[in-house]
């Protein structure tokens, strides 16, 4: 295993990790996809995504959406693929530790 396959596995370890207790409101999630509101509700009503309806609200579960939180991480997105290792692993850390401790930020 190369040190950038460790990272890569510990940071997906950690992104599993932060999205476990991770609830989303439909805005957020909306967000998060790059849809409008009316799109997360009607995916509910279909099941394709997961909500639970309580207190007047869709409460969305972030773990559903592991695959996309580590394929954003790892994307080209950070301008990642451009860089060395070293500093690839740099970046990425510093952008995982924006999304996942300063989510307003």
């Amino acid at each position: 295993m190369t040190e950038q396959t460790l990272i890569e596995s510990q940071i997906k370890a950690l992104t599993i990790f932060n999205a476990n207790n991770t609830m989303m409101s439909t805005a957020e999630c909306a967000t998060f996809l790059k849809v409008s509101v009316g799109t997360v509700k009607n995916r509910i009503t279909k099941n394709t995504i997961i909500g639970v309806f309580q207190d007047g609200k869709y409460h969305i579960p972030k773990l559903q959406f592991i695959d996309k939180l580590v394929a954003s991480f790892l994307s080209s997105d950070n301008n990642i693929s451009v860089l060395s290792e070293e500093e690839r692993i740099e970046q990425g850390v510093k952008a995982y530790l924006k999304k996942t401790m300063f989510p307003q930020a």
